[in-house]
C-alpha cells in the first residue's frame, strides 16, 4: 500500500496530520510506502515534510519513505538538511523521456528510481520503427522491449499489480528474455523526446 503526501499538506506538522488520514479510511495501521507527491518549490517546505515523514517511519506506522517528482536538486537537499536519503524517487520514465541525470544521482545513493507512465504515451512503443523493429527482432511485444529497457537501467516501472486469468505472475507476463541479445535492448534505445526535464535552478542551498 502506497500513500502520498497531497501539496496542501507540506510542512512538518500537516505531514504527520497527513498520515492519520489514509490509515483511518482504509483502516490500517501501517502502510507500505509513503511518497511527497511534488517538491512544490513555490512553498518550498518539502525539507520541513521530509524531515515530518522520518517520525512515522522510526514509529512503524509506514514502512519505507520515499518523493516523487524530485530532480537532483532537490535529492542533494534533503541528503544535506537531514542525512536521510528516500527510499524510492518515483518520476516519469520511458523511452522517449529517459532523463539520465535523473537516473544517475539516486544510483549513487542507493536510492530506486521507479517510473511512472513507464510505457510513455499511448502510442510511445506502437508508434516506434525502431520499438516494432526490436519487438519483431526478439519474438516479444512492443510493450516487452519498452519494459525491458526500464529493467536494464534498473528502474522500478510501475505498472500495476493484475494477474492473468491463469494466474501467471506479473513478472513472468511482461519480461522480455535476458538470455537474448541485450545489445538491442540496453539503454541506448531512445526516441523523440519533445520534452526537457524541469528546470530546478533556484533551489535553496
Amino acid at each position: 500500500m502506497t500513500t502520498k503526501l497531497p501539496g496542501r499538506h507540506h510542512g512538518f506538522d500537516g505531514t504527520l496530520h497527513s498520515f492519520e488520514e489514509p490509515l483511518s479510511a482504509l483502516g490500517l495501521d501501517h502502510v507500505d510506502l509513503s511518497l511527497i507527491h511534488w517538491p512544490l518549490p513555490r512553498i518550498g517546505r518539502y525539507v520541513d515534510s521530509w524531515r515530518a515523514m522520518i517520525r512515522p517511519r522510526e514509529e512503524g506506522v509506514v514502512r519505507s519513505i520515499g518523493v516523487s517528482n524530485f530532480t537532483p536538486d532537490y535529492l542533494r537537499r534533503l541528503l544535506r538538511k537531514t542525512d536521510v536519503a528516500p527510499a524510492v524517487n518515483q518520476v516519469e520514465l520511458h523511452p522517449a523521456f529517459p532523463q539520465d541525470e535523473v537516473l544517475r544521482f539516486p544510483r549513487e545513493h542507493d536510492i530506486v528510481t521507479e517510473s511512472w507512465s513507464p510505457l510513455g504515451t499511448r502510442t510511445t512503443l506502437t508508434a516506434s520503427h525502431l520499438i516494432a523493429g526490436l519487438a519483431e527482432a526478439h519474438g516479444v511485444t512492443p510493450t516487452q522491449v519498452g519494459l525491458r529497457w526500464h529493467v536494464q537501467l534498473r528502474a522500478d516501472p510501475e505498472v500495476g499489480r493484475p494477474q492473468s486469468a491463469a494466474g501467471e505472475p506479473r513478472r513472468r507476463r511482461i519480461r522480455a528474455d535476458g538470455r537474448r541479445d541485450r545489445r538491442h535492448l540496453d539503454a541506448r534505445v531512445r526516441l523523440p523526446v519533445g520534452r526537457r526535464p524541469r528546470d530546478t535552478r533556484g533551489v535553496p542551498a
